[in-house]
């Protein structure tokens, strides 16, 4: 047989593996509705490439190996080879997939009872393949026969072409709508009302900005801002998962209330959203986010006429991947990992480029945005130029983490040694500090297209970042102390407010029903946020009582794992399941702001006026336990 027809043989053996690989990862995404419409052509696309390569790489392997030991191979034979070949390639990945990531996932891959379960299974595989090319070889003659019935055969080359013709199209489409940006309706009649931009600081902490007393140089562009803001001092966020905490800030609700069995982890699609309300009141929405924990899957996009969540063009996090061939490239391919794997976050560099790309078409008409910057998230990595205003440390942040839990394996909690940990805060500050360079050229971009002063800007943080402070190093979503709950609220409208500085306790629930009271829309009554107009203005009544925070169980569980509560400058902590590092607490935030003084067993008075409020909201409603 001739090289070239070999190779052929070959690379289509690999093409319909690929097809046939590919639909059962289309088929598995469907089956449990985890996916994005991308999603479907690009796992065919990657199936496809992964199988050919592989089976033409093959060919070229047999057909050196048959020249050099001199054997007759006819075109059936390699048709049986290839054939085999195959059937056990899908036989060992199925298989594979179901030891190691579903019957034995709890197992490293190095364990004793993994590698000998592995190899038993290679083992099979390689005496069902022998046997397929020795005694089997007439049954998978007759297999090869009826797939080359015509009528067969046929279907296998339309199934092909479909396939073909369905990913190129795909791929036109998708290559059109990641350059897409939309303008939005003609609202002139909204044109005395200000645009809205909603800016969230992902996981930056309030005490590591300048304008909340922090001394290292994080934020001089938000410091500048600031001074013609109204800057509150003391601003909680109702959860510390970005994914709950953002549900919240775009519903103005806990999170007990927008999903009480806390079974979706988002926004549902019964909630009233903000970019919802806005947009029925005339305002283009458009959203630009940058990490994947705020998807459009998650019922973040409703109300949204532009909802940009594309990371990278290739994505892969949080998205159902059980039976994609990635894993294995992975594995063979380390620098392919690298290359592609890096679509768990975006820059805000990045998502500046799409946002003024629709601030350009957008300009003259009246609109709601919800920017989101995510480099202040784990894992650090600020870029160099950045990097060296706050360190000469060149260790990466997987390096120090990597040290941090070794120490901790090796000392224990509250011996780690403060260096270590100031190499990590570092790192942070330099994400922050990028973050804030980024947040100023959008402000300059509003400034350039003539629309800052009849903009409110509105910039906020989902939640903090913990650095060892109470004896724990999970930078957040385990614990509700003020590291991780207290964080940055900046109005920005000098237009039509005083800049202050406002000490009262408020929640980034508040944020919903302030901006609809600036705009004049009724605010529904079912919110537990309050609208912080009066505390802007002096005018009228500030009607919060308390404000909460809570942190559930694992997704699916309906169970609390902690909720804290602020009642004048006294916080209660309440642990479900307490430990020796992680106890219920009492603090007086005004004479102990680091809460290091727990005080829940020295006033039990106290202790139970702020307990009467852990299960009801801010509207005398009782919350679902």
């Amino acid at each position: 047989m001739k090289v070239k027809d070999n190779i052929k043989l070959a690379a289509f053996a690999g093409l319909s593996v690929g097809i046939l690989h590919g639909l059962v990862d289309i088929t598995a995404r469907l089956s449990v509705w985890s996916f994005e419409w991308f999603e479907f052509y690009q796992a065919l696309l990657l199936s496809i490439t992964a199988f050919t390569v592989g089976f033409v790489i093959l060919g070229i392997i047999t057909q050196i190996a048959v020249k050099l030991l001199k054997l007759k191979f006819n075109k059936g034979a390699y048709l049986s080879f290839y054939f085999s070949i195959a059937i056990i390639v899908l036989a060992l990945f199925y298989v594979g997939v179901i030891v190691n990531r579903i019957l034995l996932v709890e197992y490293s891959i190095l364990s004793p009872i993994k590698l000998a379960v592995n190899i038993l299974i290679i083992t099979i595989m390689g005496l069902i393949f022998t046997l397929s090319l020795t005694k089997g070889r007439s049954l998978v003659n007759n297999f090869i026969s009826f797939f080359g019935r015509k009528k067969i055969r046929t279907v296998v080359n339309e199934l092909v072409f479909g396939v073909i013709i369905f990913i190129a199209v795909s791929l036109f489409l998708d290559i059109y709508l990641l350059n897409y940006m939309p303008i939005g309706k003609d609202n002139n009649q909204l044109m005395e009302q200000p645009n809205i931009v909603l800016v969230s600081l992902d996981a930056v902490r309030a005490d590591h900005l300048n304008i909340y007393g922090y001394e290292a140089n994080t934020s001089p562009n938000i410091d500048a801002l600031a001074q013609n803001s109204i800057v509150f001092e003391n601003a909680i966020t109702v959860n510390v998962w970005s994914l709950l905490s953002h549900a919240s800030m775009l519903t103005g609700k806990y999170v007990s209330n927008i999903d009480p069995e806390h079974t979706n982890q988002g926004i549902n699609p019964g909630e009233n959203s903000l970019s919802e309300i806005l947009r029925n009141n005339g305002y283009n929405t458009a959203a630009f986010v940058s990490i994947g924990w705020i998807k459009a899957k998650y019922g973040f996009g409703q109300g949204f006429d532009i909802y940009n969540d594309r990371m990278d063009f290739f994505e892969y996090v949080q998205t159902f991947d059980r039976f994609s061939i990635r894993e294995v490239i992975f594995a063979f391919f380390p620098p392919y990992k690298k290359f592609f794997d890096t679509d768990k976050e975006r820059t805000a560099e990045s998502t500046n480029k799409l946002a003024f790309k629709w601030l350009e078409k957008n300009k003259d008409k009246r609109f709601f945005m919800f920017l989101h910057y995510a480099d202040a998230h784990s894992l650090y990595a600020p870029i160099e130029k950045f990097r060296k205003l706050f360190t000469n440390d060149s260790r990466t942040h997987e390096e120090l983490q990597g040290e941090m839990e070794g120490a901790i394996k090796k000392v224990g909690y509250g011996q780690v040694d403060r260096n270590l940990v100031d190499s990590v805060i570092k790192l942070y500050d330099a994400e922050i500090y990028n973050a804030d360079f980024e947040l100023n050229r959008f402000i300059n971009k509003l400034e350039e297209l003539g629309i800052q002063d009849n903009t409110i800007v509105i910039i906020v943080a989902d939640h903090g970042e913990e650095f060892y402070e109470h004896g724990l190093f999970k930078k957040h979503g385990s614990t509700l102390y003020q590291a991780a709950v207290n964080v940055p609220l900046i109005i920005y409208y000098p237009k039509e407010f005083e800049p202050k500085r406002v000490s009262e306790t408020v929640g980034t629930i508040d944020i919903v029903p302030t901006i609809l009271d600036i705009l004049n829309i009724d605010i529904p009554e079912d919110l537990d946020g309050v609208s912080l107009l009066p505390l802007i203005t002096n005018e009228g009544q500030y009607k919060r009582e308390f404000i909460k925070s809570e942190i559930f169980e694992a997704p699916g569980t309906a169970s609390k794992e902690q909720t804290a509560v602020y009642y004048g400058t006294w916080k209660l902590i309440e642990v479900e399941e307490e430990s020796e590092a992680l106890p219920s607490g009492l603090y007086n935030l005004r004479t102990d702001p680091n809460e290091q003084k727990n005080m829940y067993d020295v006033f039990p008075n106290k202790r139970k006026e702020l307990q009467k409020f852990l299960y009801e909201n801010q509207n005398g409603r009782e919350d679902i336990k």
